[in-house]
């Protein structure tokens, strides 16, 4: 029954979207900034409709951490593709996402993540990579936020308390132009669809937002492994949240 309350609003919304698309187009080329501002309210509404819609019960922690002057590198761990919903319901900022390149092939999500001015990231080819990670510095240097999943895949592990190997590139953008890393904790959301698809459950998932690491403030060592640093911060908060 959930399934059905899910899909036939998602469905009056993709209609609808369609609309809204046309609508940014045509502002765009008068007021870019007031399309960007429309483009991400729909997004974030949108996003916050489908928490709504799956029924999940979400306790989040940190909220303050959101909160803050100036841009930010937000690194989560990945465990569904309800995180990236889950971020954009609750970012406050205009937030830029760094995603892998096969999202590219997504219909609608990828048309929207490129409204929203999102990056994509192709790690097979380095010097295509190198391209994004310089792109999303200029975006912080610009004054806008990037998020991004460190672990560059899902994890599929049984083990909801496990984390992929990070890609030390991902903290490059906060290095280079020296702004925090804000790291975001994601527990059981893979609950709510992948590990029963197609079937959508009303999980109960757990969403920690983490103090910012300020890197200057670190000591040397900490600096030279920094993905090394706050892999182990967020594997010992998610092993808080699993308990």
């Amino acid at each position: 029954m959930r399934l059905f309350l899910f899909i036939i609003p998602m469905i009056l919304v993709v209609i609808f979207q369609f609309i809204i698309h046309l609508n940014i187009i045509l502002v765009r080329k008068k007021d870019p900034e007031k399309a960007d501002r429309i483009c991400y309210g729909f997004v974030r509404a949108f996003c916050r409709m489908v928490v709504f819609l799956s029924g999940a019960k979400v306790q989040l922690t940190g909220k303050e951490n959101l909160t803050h002057e100036g841009p930010v590198l937000y690194v989560a761990n990945h465990q569904s593709i309800f995180d990236i919903v889950l971020l954009y319901a609750n970012l406050k900022d205009h937030t830029i996402f760094i995603g892998k390149k096969e999202i590219e092939k997504v219909p609608l999500l990828s048309t929207w993540m490129r409204l929203t001015h999102s990056l994509f990231l192709d790690r097979e080819n380095l010097r295509e990579g190198l391209k994004t990670i310089l792109a999303a510095i200029d975006l912080i240097k610009g004054g806008y936020s990037v998020a991004i999943f460190p672990e560059g895949t899902r994890n599929k592990a049984e083990d909801k308390t496990s984390l992929l190997e990070f890609h030390g590139g991902s903290f490059k953008p906060a290095e280079k132009a020296n702004v925090p890393v804000v790291p975001i904790v994601f527990h059981n959301t893979s609950d709510i669809l992948e590990d029963h698809a197609p079937w959508v459950k009303a999980a109960r998932v757990k969403m920690a937002v983490m103090e910012p690491v300020i890197i200057s403030a670190l000591d040397p060592e900490q600096k030279k492994f920094l993905s090394t640093y706050i892999s182990d911060m967020m594997q010992e908060k998610l092993n808080e949240l699993a308990r």
